[in-house]
């Protein structure tokens, strides 16, 4: 059984955000990336798979930038098999541009299994995977919390979330697409055999065969100031009878009198 994880490198929001000159994109040289954290959950499914079906590859693969190829290079210390990256142009990747590429490298590898995190932390669209499915032609389904796969029949049986905390049973034909979500499992730490042999691995890297089109029509901006705040000085005295003030004005406490 061949199964491909899709992966994606986002901006760590633990560091510093900030937007570029053109209002594109966030400026890529002061923050730091890491993988999805919704992918990394797609790539431990994988591999829980695998560890039933022995006879499974797993492949992780990413569409981005040079730097990407960081999160490839996790993924296999982390127990993938195979490692791709589709190179792209520096900056922000739309939705059809991503699908476009690794659809062009899934149907070029005849994958049973495709699965993806439910949505990426950056832009959080949730449309990669059903264009993948879409383009490739083959069924999906997304927000899975449990996945079984019966490769007697080829089929999976799907656990998905629904809103108002319901669930849905499926049973879908393979080669099928299945996006993921959080609380499906918990990923593991890479081994360090694992770690060992993703450093001496070549990366498969190459650029599309594919004439990508972005979409730079949107804009980014930050958020209009909602409310200002408000600086108190003088003693402690002044600053105390000021607070009290401000809060009886606000009605959010009522000061009555005190008589000693």
């Amino acid at each position: 059984m061949n199964i491909l994880v899709c992966i994606k490198e986002v901006p760590d929001t633990g560091s510093q955000i900030t937007l570029d000159e053109r209002g594109k994109w966030i400026d890529e040289s002061k923050a730091s990336f890491r993988m999805n954290r919704y992918d990394e959950h797609a790539l431990e499914e994988a591999l829980k798979i695998k560890d039933i079906l022995p006879d499974t590859a797993v492949h992780a693969l990413t569409f981005g930038p040079a730097r990407a190829a960081r999160t490839v290079r996790r993924a296999l210390e982390t127990g993938a098999d195979e490692g791709f990256h589709v190179l792209s142009p520096e900056g922000f990747a739309d939705a059809p541009s991503t699908s476009a590429a690794i659809s062009a490298h899934a149907k070029a590898h005849s994958y049973d299994l495709i699965l993806c995190g439910v949505m990426s932390e950056d832009s959080m669209q949730s449309q990669v995977g059903p264009m993948i499915a879409a383009m490739i032609d083959v069924p999906f389904t997304v927000q899975a919390v449990s996945i079984k796969i019966d490769p007697e029949i080829s089929h999976a049986t799907v656990e998905r979330e629904l809103s108002g905390s319901r669930r849905q049973m499926l049973r879908i034909k393979l080669p099928c697409l299945i996006t993921v979500q959080t609380g499906i499992n918990r990923p593991r730490y890479p081994s360090l055999s694992n770690v060992l042999r993703a450093r001496k691995q070549p990366l498969n890297t190459f650029k599309p065969d594919l004439d990508l089109k972005q979409d730079d029509s949107f804009t980014l901006h930050y958020p209009d100031v909602s409310s200002k705040g408000t600086f108190i000085e003088g003693t402690p005295e002044v600053k105390a009878g000021r607070l009290v003030q401000i809060l009886n004005e606000h009605s959010l406490v009522k000061v009555r009198p005190c008589l000693l």
